[in-house]
């Protein structure tokens, strides 16, 4: 009996190779049926960008690759755009190839913002005693503050607001106006870091993750968020999470990753039940369950 469903295990493998070989060959292009952007694809293609753009040529182009040189009349920088070939798969075969676009304008505009405000930034978060971080800004742009242990990092919406508007001042074309401030204390011990828009105000990491998880919740159970109340949240260690029987489990934090060995339990009623959330994957869905009251 082993034998025989050893033989339907490989009969099944060779024939889930033979359907996957010809979904990939079925779909897939080669190199030469890619088409790559031509110039004025190239210039549709930076507007999303900026509209003061100007071209100034085509500085390489093959068969597979071709680069296109701009430059930002209001800005004063030039950027490139890419237009190749790229190969898409897994375990290092490639199925099909597709047309890959790469501008950097994104790029040259954040390092021409940050480096037009960077001292003054740093002027305001020396008067905290602050240490601000930059990284690689987009359209959802973000700085990481570090501030002193001994503040209350909920209450310093006027020092934030600051740093937003130096940041609004120096972003000509508002690329950054929904910009996040992640606020992280130096010991990285204070259960008030979270994060800071103009528009949110100041949410902690654990209101973000019960909001999120709240997120989740409605998705799973098909309702409302409105219909979703929150009863109490816990916390527990990763040894507690092992000791529970809730099977094939994937640690993940939704939101907000970096919270290690501690996870959040949350207790929410919903339509006359009682649920209980917790922020790991079981079978690529949070962990929910229905309660007894």
């Amino acid at each position: 009996m082993k034998k025989k469903r050893g033989l339907l295990k490989l009969a099944a493998g060779v024939l889930l190779a033979g359907v996957t070989a010809a979904v990939f060959s079925g779909c897939s292009l080669s190199k030469d049926d890619i088409e790559l952007l031509d110039e004025k694809g190239a210039k549709e293609y930076v507007s999303q960008y900026t509209d003061t753009w100007e071209y100034l040529g085509c500085d390489a182009a093959d068969k597979y690759r071709k680069t296109y040189s701009f430059t930002d009349t209001e800005m004063g920088f030039d950027f490139t755009l890419i237009s190749s070939v790229s190969g898409e798969g897994m375990d290092g075969t490639t199925f099909y190839y597709t047309c890959s676009n790469r501008c950097d304008w994104q790029q040259q505009y954040t390092e021409k913002v940050s480096d037009s405000c960077r001292a003054q930034i740093d002027s305001i978060c020396g008067e905290k005693d602050a240490d601000c971080e930059w990284g690689l800004m987009d359209t959802n742009a973000e700085l990481i503050l570090y501030m002193p242990d001994d503040i209350d990092l909920r209450t310093e919406t006027a020092f934030y607001d600051s740093i937003c508007d130096t940041v609004s001042a120096a972003d000509p074309k508002g690329k950054f106006s929904q910009l996040t401030l992640y606020v992280y204390s130096k010991s990285g011990q204070s259960d008030t870091e979270g994060s800071y828009t103009k528009e949110g105000g100041y949410v902690t990491s654990d209101e973000a993750l019960v909001d999120s998880m709240l997120e989740k919740a409605a998705s799973q159970l098909d309702k409302n968020n409105s219909r979703l109340t929150v009863i109490k949240t816990e916390k527990i260690t990763r040894d507690e999470l092992d000791k529970m029987d809730i099977g094939q489990v994937t640690y993940y934090d939704p939101l907000f990753v970096g919270y290690g060995d501690e996870f959040t339990v949350m207790y929410f009623r919903c339509e006359q039940k009682t649920y209980k959330a917790i922020n790991v994957e079981v079978d690529d869905r949070m962990y929910l369950t229905e309660v007894d009251e």
